[in-house]
């Protein structure tokens, strides 16, 4: 049998094809845009309660700040997360080969090989990183000597003091023990490439890749770190899914609009179909807290719909500097300090 491997094939392999530019869709013009949707406000109950809930979560802080503090000021504010996601794909060649022991071979004599893009796949799970493979109809050919390391011989050459040998089978060292059944009783392992046939069937896959981009921006208006409310629980204040989806142009809060606009100027993928893309915008009630305790200031902030809090500056973060927590022991301390500890 001969070999019948275009060189044209081995050099396709390894890129990515870009999509055809047909496919790339324009903008639709009638996509919905946001309205404001305003966060709730809590009251004085409810800041306090949440202080005092987190301040009992925590190891070593007192309660006696959050129960015995006066609230001077509470100070609401919504907070703004805006997130854009594009699901795309991509879709390479690469070649791979299996060792060859029949007479079928599907090269080019049997059809045109489908374009890169012409093959169907299997339906992704949207948003989800995921990759399949498939081997490309009619791109296959043999090559008649094994070049994996066998030199057609069916088994495996390795270089030892300073020459090429045959590696010996490990399971009974080369000695060729009737009983081995790793090496055939040969005392040499196969050719783990070709398999012991001496010849590869060589052809093109399709590596296909699906990917989502996430981008995302917080607005927030207090000092309040934006990292916290990306991740705090917030309400849906407005989401849309389109295969492309267009920039927020009427949402009041203008960074917002800004935001988007430069995010989806930034997700253009020249080598990547856009599958689908979405946006939305996730809004968080912050309320900043203006507190005095012992005379002094004191500012935490309670977030999100299930009242988190972020207080760095809490004053009983320790158990008058002793080592051990007189929550967890009340042995540890001094009799005068467990009078006035505030966590007992």
């Amino acid at each position: 049998m001969t070999s019948v491997g275009p060189a044209s094939e081995e050099k396709a392999a390894g890129t990515v094809v870009p999509p055809p530019s047909s496919e790339q869709n324009g903008l639709v013009k009638d996509q919905k845009q946001a309205e404001f949707v305003s966060a709730p406000t809590i009251d004085e109950e409810t800041v306090r309660k949440a202080l005092l809930d987190y301040a009992s979560d925590q190891c070593c802080w007192g309660k006696g700040a959050a129960r015995d503090m006066k609230i001077e000021k509470l100070e609401p504010s919504t907070s703004y997360h805006y997130i854009l996601e594009t699901f795309t794909e991509s879709r390479r060649i690469v070649l791979d080969h299996v060792p060859h022991s029949t007479n079928k071979v599907d090269g080019p004599e049997n059809g045109q090989p489908p374009g890169p893009w012409e093959m169907q796949t299997r339906t992704p799970t949207m948003f989800e990183d995921d990759s399949s493979e498939i081997a490309i109809p009619h791109t296959h050919y043999v090559k008649v000597k094994c070049n994996g390391g066998c030199s057609g011989k069916g088994e495996k050459k390795v270089y030892r003091n300073s020459a090429w040998v045959m590696e010996r089978c490990s399971r009974c060292s080369g000695r060729g023990e009737i009983s081995c059944s790793s090496c055939g009783s040969s005392g040499r392992r196969t050719c783990t490439s070709c398999n012991g046939h001496l010849q590869l069937l060589w052809f093109q896959k399709l590596i296909i890749s699906w990917r989502n981009n996430r981008a995302e921006h917080v607005v927030e208006k207090t000092s309040l770190p934006p990292e916290i409310v990306a991740h705090a629980s917030g309400s849906i204040g407005f989401e849309d899914l389109q295969q492309q989806v267009i920039p927020l142009q009427r949402f009041p809060e203008p960074e917002i609009n800004s935001a988007s606009q430069r995010l989806l100027g930034g997700h253009k993928f020249p080598d990547r179909r856009i599958l689908m893309q979405r946006h939305k915008i996730r809004i968080i009630a912050v309320t900043k807290c203006i507190c005095k305790y012992k005379n002094k200031d004191m500012t935490y902030y309670v977030f999100g719909l299930d009242n988190d809090v972020h207080a760095p500056d809490y004053p009983q973060q320790s158990c008058f500097g002793f080592i051990n927590c007189p929550k967890c022991s009340l042995d540890c301390c001094p009799e005068e300090i467990r009078e006035e500890c505030s966590i007992l």
